[in-house]
């Protein structure tokens, strides 16, 4: 009796699992959003002439949005105010919600600013239950370098000088 509990139980586990990895963030690279791509190519070329300039990472589906966006819209105002470019990119999921996820967060936290959603057709793997930030780390380490250490929370700020990374902070 036991036995067939504890099979059970396995059992039900094993499915839960299965279903988990089939099922949790799933893209759909064919989504054609109404948001401006962006890869590390496209960026270091808004960059590279630029005295100073920030690059900030967000999600509208990090559960830390709630503390994290006020800071943001902060910092962006004092970009705007010292006259310093600054680049706002998404990283979420790229599938038929996005561009309603990315209108809801504007929306709700009333923020009029460009952003920029990453490149998934060049930065093709992310979502599922084990690549959930793959195309975020390969984005960095295109913008930065293969051996960064930068945090893949969010938001991360990434501030550069001249084109060159010279700071972060999360």
């Amino acid at each position: 009796m036991i036995k067939k509990i504890l099979l059970s139980i396995g059992l039900f586990i094993v499915v839960v699992f299965i279903l988990a990895i089939t099922l949790v963030n799933k893209e759909n690279l064919d989504f054609k959003s109404k948001y401006e791509s962006v890869n590390a190519d496209s960026i270091k070329i808004k960059i590279k002439n630029e005295e100073k300039a920030y690059v900030m990472i967000f999600s509208t589906l990090c559960p830390g949005k709630y503390e994290t966006t006020q800071p943001l819209k902060t910092t962006i105002d004092s970009l705007k105010t010292l006259d310093i470019p600054f680049f706002i990119i998404a990283d979420d999921l790229h599938n038929d919600s996005l561009d309603e996820d990315l209108d809801f967060f504007k929306k709700e936290f009333s923020f009029n600013d460009k952003i920029y959603i990453l490149d998934a057709n060049k930065y093709k793997i992310n979502g599922g239950l084990f690549n959930s930030k793959t195309r975020y780390n390969s984005f960095l380490k295109e913008l930065v370098g293969e051996n960064h250490n930068i945090p893949l929370g969010y938001v991360v700020y990434l501030v550069f000088e001249n084109g060159k990374l010279t700071k972060f902070y999360a």
